[in-house]
């Protein structure tokens, strides 16, 4: 009977069952231990020493030929089956504190061995000592994306006497100074990175990514030679990042604070290449603590700067009279939203190729009565991360207000798709739209055109679209 299976069909199912059944069906019968040692079933799965039990874990690494990802935490040492497995994975995890720093080198010495590593992602817990000889070995290895998480610049550790084939594409480390691990990695791979994340690092090696020729994408906080990156022919997407414990400047540092806003506009006022425009003003470079006898006065101060330094930056792309921006996201609190967008509305009519605009919380009044087809010709998307009820949301007359007029535009909302009060809101007491009442922790797309007018639909399957 197992036998008029076939094996495309068997491979799909198998696909779907989870690790210890896998493993048991491969004992129905030969053809079945063979289809279930495929590469096919497993390199699609992502296996997690926490998540699995521990001889189920060691069965995977005996028996499956790759994966996906190997996700290791380690919380009862070294698992002796990493360093003797053929499982070969594409993406290599780690969440590990300085105990087991050197088993994390024994473990990626394996993988790199069986050459299937394309990522490594490190997240490190403890004394930054300990990991010096996996950033060692991080320098020598041809991978495509390196990721480095809590990660504080380890004293020690020898770089390689010359430079690896160029071969890494992304590289994200959370480092606030560019220790020259990180340094040497942007160095060796600058023929080949496209996307270097770096937001909390100052200063940024602005000298250094001027030479990376594939560079697309850049996140950063604001730099005084930000102006080196027009340097980089192909670079499409930047984002600004002023994360509140990265970028608070003392008080002896704020002209130089200045300078890196003002330098950072200027360089967004002259990269007209730009598609992409992120900004994060969670913090600013003023944020001293005011003392008793001068609390009003430096309060307005301070929050007279930040608002001024966040204006300056969220009108800076417009400065250009040829702005190519496809997309502007703005990440900020509710209670901080005012200002960067209602600098984004007046910077609107400069942006004529604007398709989408992300907020992390509710559009504004001022926001959304200033989008129209004269002032945002090209725009299609409004993404939208709510607290509140999205059945509420999209009953506001500005919301109802703004899809009547921008017939092509389309509210995409992230939330919970109905609200939890008790007793609920009157939309969610109501007898309309009873689909959301059941929908948890879901995508809604709202829409007003009619039928078949646009496909952004097909391409947004995800959401459960509501037409207004």
């Amino acid at each position: 009977m197992e036998n008029q299976v076939p094996p495309n069909l068997l491979f799909q199912i198998f696909s779907y069952l989870p690790e210890r059944d896998l493993l048991h069906v491969r004992g129905v019968c030969r053809r079945w231990r063979k289809l279930g040692s495929s590469p096919i079933v497993w390199r699609e799965r992502a296996i997690v020493d926490v998540m699995l039990e521990r001889d189920l874990f060691e069965a995977v690494l005996r028996v499956a030929p790759v994966v996906a990802t190997i996700s290791l935490n380690l919380p009862e040492g070294m698992i002796p089956g990493l360093l003797t497995t053929f499982c070969a994975a594409k993406r290599l995890s780690f969440s590990v504190w300085n105990n087991v720093a050197i088993d994390c080198c024994q473990i990626l010495r394996r993988q790199l061995e069986l050459g299937s590593l394309e990522s490594i992602h490190m997240h490190m817990h403890g004394e930054p000592m300990s990991f010096a000889p996996f950033m060692e070995m991080l320098q020598g290895t041809r991978i495509r994306e390196i990721s480095l998480q809590n990660y504080r610049p380890p004293i020690g550790g020898q770089l390689p006497p010359s430079a690896p084939v160029s071969s890494l594409k992304e590289l994200r480390a959370d480092t606030r100074k560019p220790d020259r691990h990180v340094q040497f990695l942007l160095f060796s791979h600058r023929k080949t990175l496209q996307m270097v994340s770096l937001p909390l690092c100052i200063p940024t090696p602005m000298a250094i990514l001027s030479l990376a020729s594939e560079l697309q994408q850049l996140e950063c906080p604001p730099q005084v030679d930000m102006e080196l990156l027009l340097k980089c022919p192909k670079l499409r997407s930047v984002t600004i990042k002023m994360e509140r414990r990265g970028t608070v400047i003392e008080e002896r540092h704020v002209e130089r604070a200045r300078s890196a806003i003002s330098a950072t506009a200027q360089f967004l006022a002259k990269a007209t290449q730009l598609h992409e425009y992120s900004l994060y003003p969670e913090e600013t470079f003023d944020s001293r603590e005011s003392s008793d006898s001068e609390e009003t006065s430096d309060s307005e101060e301070t929050s007279g700067s930040k608002e001024k330094v966040v204006r300056t930056l969220t009108m800076a792309p417009v400065a250009c009279n040829d702005s190519a921006l496809e997309k502007v996201k703005l990440n900020m609190l509710a209670q901080d939203a005012e200002v960067p967008q209602r600098a984004l509305s007046e910077a609107l009519p400069k942006l004529p190729h604007l398709r989408s605009i992300s907020l992390t919380c509710p559009p504004t009044l001022a926001m959304m009565s200033s989008i129209s087809p004269q002032s945002s010709p090209s725009l299609r998307e409004m993404f939208v991360l709510l607290q509140e009820c999205v059945h509420s949301f999209m009953h506001q007359e500005a919301v109802q207000s703004l899809l009547r007029c921008n017939r092509h535009l389309h509210i995409l909302v992230k939330c919970n798709s109905h609200c939890h009060e008790d007793p609920p809101c009157r939309f969610c007491r109501s007898d309309c739209h009873n689909q959301l009442k059941s929908r948890h922790n879901d995508l809604v797309g709202i829409f007003a055109h009619p039928p078949n007018v646009c496909d952004l639909e097909e391409h947004q399957g995800s959401y459960f679209w509501v037409k207004m």
